[in-house]
């Protein structure tokens, strides 16, 4: 899955700060991103998810 295709660089600088900061893979960041204050992050993901 290429992410660039479904998330905006502002997000996805914001999803790998959080990683970095909580020691935490990106992965991880998207999967729980309504914690992180990320829910249109959040609602890419479930879109996605829905798609595979």
């Amino acid at each position: 899955m290429n992410l660039k295709g479904e998330f905006g660089k502002t997000s996805l600088d914001k999803i790998e700060e959080i990683a970095v900061r909580e020691n935490m893979s990106m992965y991880d960041v998207i999967k729980n991103a309504g914690a992180f204050g990320l829910a249109r992050v959040g609602a890419s993901a479930r879109r996605i998810y829905r798609m595979y």
